[in-house]
């Protein structure tokens, strides 16, 4: 072998060992770096040469630097983050309806019920100034009650379709990064190179964008990862990203007028696809909004419209104490649509408490039959299931009174209560089959400080040896060049 074949060798061992150092600095540094995956060397014995007729070796290099990647558990992640997205929104704005009904409409309850007590009091009591008053403050504290939750639930509908635009603009930034990075790393492989840093980003980037949208994805020729959803078809391919986009609606199915529907760009005009998306934050905060708030605001402006039409109808055929009569105790309503909103006590009561009714006949003495009957619409079964309720503020055909006032109120508190817990449990069930593939994935593409020290030792120890045998051929070279 020749002196420069080992000088040779020793260089190349320098500058392979030099590179497996600083790969394995690049691991320690990105130890905490969320989606990094390890990388590590791959070292090879370097082409042999012929000197005087014997094959000697020729030195060692890298010949890649190779993340430890599993795609399986890649694509598990994927989607279980998608169910997590979904269990997540929906436990959290859940227990935000459920904070709503639980405290307001309980309270309703209990305004309702003191509202027919002080009707049931005017009956035993029909010829007592006070008596009028007391109905006629209860029936706006009952009316209050419906107008605050009614007030509540749109404050958080208008909340959810807040947080849908700001998820759709999170959606479009991954979406335009990812078909960015499927660019830069074509042209990277093109190149010759492995862009390990960009391929952990893209992977990173799949798992954030599933949390928010449940998508299939697959891999073309030219390494390009595309992205298509159920109804929504292709939104990434190549380096080319499709934009989604909210827009607000008129009244449709369970959705109230107003409501965000989520759209896709398309060439012929936007397309609505908001029934398509089920899984993902989006799928969620679709689900508690159009599912949970629309269906109790229903059934809360089913009750409103129901107490003020039974109540109106017996109550304009009594007489208030200055003989006047056709008077309802609160304000008509048209229709069901926004009946929580619009209750409210009537002007003529509101104006005087002698418009009270309280028996057929104002100048006999004593008659309390308007009031008793007003009492007993408490007990009637004037409201069908919530589940036969209409979203859409209409009668639906074939609906079978079968409720009271207090079952339809107790029953949506009940309802929402129930879901919330179950999406609870759901939510922890997500959490535990994710934390189990986080460290799985860990275990494998996870970054060991005390592995990582062993081999920088071992690196370290090799450069050094490698530096020593360059001094030995540099020793040998000066002994030559000083014979005579």
């Amino acid at each position: 072998m020749a002196i420069n074949d080992i000088l040779e060798i020793g260089r190349q061992a320098l500058a392979a060992n030099r590179q497996a150092l600083q790969t394995t600095s690049n691991n320690i540094a990105n130890t905490n770096t969320p989606g990094y995956s390890r990388q590590r060397p791959v070292f090879q014995a370097h082409e042999q040469s012929l000197s005087n007729g014997m094959r000697v070796g020729g030195g060692v290099e890298i010949k890649d630097v190779v993340r430890t990647h599993d795609v399986f558990v890649h694509h598990q992640i994927i989607d279980e983050s998608r169910g997590l997205g979904s269990a997540r929104a929906r436990h959290l704005g859940l227990q935000r309806v459920e904070g709503i009904i639980s405290n307001e409409g309980f309270r309703v309850g209990d305004l309702v019920n003191k509202f027919f007590n002080d009707v049931r009091e005017l009956s035993a009591n029909p010829e007592t100034p006070a008596m009028r008053a007391s109905v006629a403050v209860s029936a706006t504290n009952t009316a209050e009650g419906f107008r605050k939750i009614n007030d509540s639930l749109n404050a958080l509908k208008l909340d959810i379709d807040s947080q849908l635009g700001f998820a759709v603009e999170e959606i479009n930034s991954q979406t335009k990064e990812l078909a960015s990075l499927n660019a830069r790393i074509f042209e990277q492989q093109a190149a010759g190179e492995s862009p390990n840093e960009l391929y952990d980003r893209r992977d990173q980037i799949q798992r954030e964008l599933s949390q928010k949208l449940g998508f299939e994805t697959s891999s073309d020729d030219h390494g390009n990862v595309n992205i298509s959803a159920g109804g929504l078809g292709i939104i990434v391919q190549g380096n080319d990203a499709r934009e989604l986009l909210v827009a607000r609606t008129s009244a449709r199915g369970s959705k109230s007028s107003g409501s965000v529907d989520v759209q896709i760009k398309e060439p012929s005009g936007n397309r609505t696809v908001t029934h398509a998306l089920k899984d993902g934050e989006l799928g969620g905060l679709l689900h508690v909004r159009d599912n949970v708030v629309n269906p109790a605001l229903a059934q809360l402006d089913r009750a409103a419209y129901e107490l003020v039409r039974s109540v109106n109808d017996i109550h304009k055929e009594g007489q208030g104490n200055d003989g006047l009569s056709g008077r309802g105790l609160f304000k008509d309503i048209s229709e069901i649509k926004d009946a929580s909103h619009f209750i409210d006590l009537s002007d003529a009561v509101r104006s005087s408490h002698d418009a009270v009714a309280v028996g057929y006949d104002a100048t006999a003495g004593g008659d309390n039959r308007v009031a008793l009957k007003m009492a007993e619409v408490q007990s009637e079964r004037i409201l069908p299931l919530a589940s036969t309720v209409g979203g859409g503020g209409a009668e639906t055909e074939g609906e079978i009174p079968s409720q009271t006032l207090n079952d339809s109120l107790n029953a949506m508190v009940g309802k929402v209560a129930v879901e919330a817990h179950a999406e609870e449990q759901m939510l922890n069930h997500h959490e535990a089959v994710m934390s189990q593939l986080d460290n799985y994935r860990q275990s494998i593409s996870g970054v060991s400080l005390e592995e990582e020290a062993m081999n920088m030792m071992q690196f370290q120890a090799v450069f050094n040896a490698s530096a020593k045998a360059m001094k030995v051929g540099d020793e040998l070279f000066q002994t030559i060049l000083s014979l005579k």
